[in-house]
């Protein structure tokens, strides 16, 4: 809980792609109306928000089959492995 609106990770039922998306960019603009330190860009308190907000609700693997194609289950053990990190990701 950033700020005071629980976190829940990935839902158990299958929510809509577009009620998912309305709902998260409400929970993190609320919160980034809420929190100064976001607002001024606070690097720190920013990972937090994605960390609690939005990574819980991305399938990093689907994304990924979907945006290579029919070549994804062709990819070695390695190549198929997908970074975890925000350093991984932002580079």
């Amino acid at each position: 809980m950033l700020t005071g609106i629980p976190v829940f990770p990935a839902h158990a039922q299958e929510e809509p792609a577009d009620a998912l998306t309305k709902r998260l960019s409400v929970e993190v603009l609320d919160s980034i109306k809420a929190d100064p330190t976001l607002r001024s860009g606070e690097v720190s308190r920013i990972i937090l928000l994605v960390d609690s907000k939005l990574l819980p609700n991305m399938n990093f693997k689907r994304m990924t089959a979907a945006a290579v194609g029919p070549t994804w289950p062709k990819k070695s053990a390695e190549s198929a492995r997908l970074p975890t990190d925000h350093a991984s990701l932002a580079s």
